[in-house]
């Protein structure tokens, strides 16, 4: 939390439309850019990379840059990348599909990605994620594109105990959420889930990520955060620790929820 609190204020996120975050293996911090500020009404997808959030500074600034833009659709200004999240090669090694090379991922194959890992982007125009290899340089590659059913995609999180990979809507779609599940071919098992049914569909989350607690009760405390300038926009729910011991083959199931604040 303290680390988003100072990248929020921070001269990058001021310039650059910044709309997602993840942290990759070494802790160095990324974000997602849909746009320039300096120039609204033109779609601009970047991934920003902050080595050190911490650093004892009023203005952070980005330490590298990865302009995305020509390898994704061309999509309003505003309707670009909203997340971005990093999986180690290790968790996706032999799983995901490689469509550039037309066969699974093979970690050899690409020796020298940025940070050991995929960097996955959810696009909102679309619905679509795109998993990218980044390189030294700003250079990029796109090795995927995987449909999520959704109609637009706003968060991203991999759950590292299950080895799946969250995509979320908004309010526009109802806050559903499909699970995927990379099993080596170029049709991933997709699973989808309503929102908890305490939580009003309306609100306008935009960010989710699934804790790796277990608590007493065999549940996983999940966290969403709401886009805007909201009060109570940080909520607390859960989910069972061993979902996806239950049937793949499911679809619109509700996600549990224990605590909703």
């Amino acid at each position: 939390y303290e680390m988003l609190r100072s990248l929020v204020g921070s001269e990058m996120c001021i310039r650059d439309s910044s709309e997602g975050i993840t942290v990759d293996g070494k802790g160095r911090v990324y974000l997602a850019v849909e746009r320039d500020n300096n120039n609204k009404n033109v779609n601009y997808n970047a991934i920003l990379q902050v080595a050190d959030p911490f650093k004892d500074e009023k203005v952070l600034v980005a330490d590298r840059q990865w302009d995305i833009t020509n390898l994704l659709p061309d999509v309003g200004a505003n309707l670009g990348i909203e997340t971005v999240e990093w999986v180690s090669m290790e968790n996706l090694n032999g799983l995901l599909y490689d469509q550039k090379n037309n066969k699974v991922l093979d970690a050899n194959d690409y020796k020298d990605a940025y940070a050991d890992g995929i960097f996955f982007v959810g696009v909102e125009a679309n619905g679509h994620v795109y998993a990218l290899v980044l390189k030294d340089e700003g250079k990029a590659e796109l090795i995927a594109d995987i449909p999520t059913g959704l109609g637009g995609v706003m968060s991203l999180d991999f759950d590292n105990e299950n080895n799946v990979l969250w995509a979320g809507t908004d309010d526009g779609y109802n806050n559903i959420h499909t699970i995927i599940q990379f099993n080596g071919t170029n049709s991933p098992t997709k699973i989808h889930l309503d929102p908890p049914s305490k939580m009003d569909k309306k609100l306008n989350n935009e960010g989710f990520v699934i804790d790796s607690k277990v608590d007493e009760n065999g549940n996983r405390p999940t966290y969403w955060f709401m886009d805007g300038t909201n009060e109570k926009a940080f909520r607390k729910s859960s989910i069972k620790a061993d979902y996806m011991d239950e049937p793949v083959s499911y679809t619109h199931l509700t996600l549990p929820t224990s605590d909703l604040v």
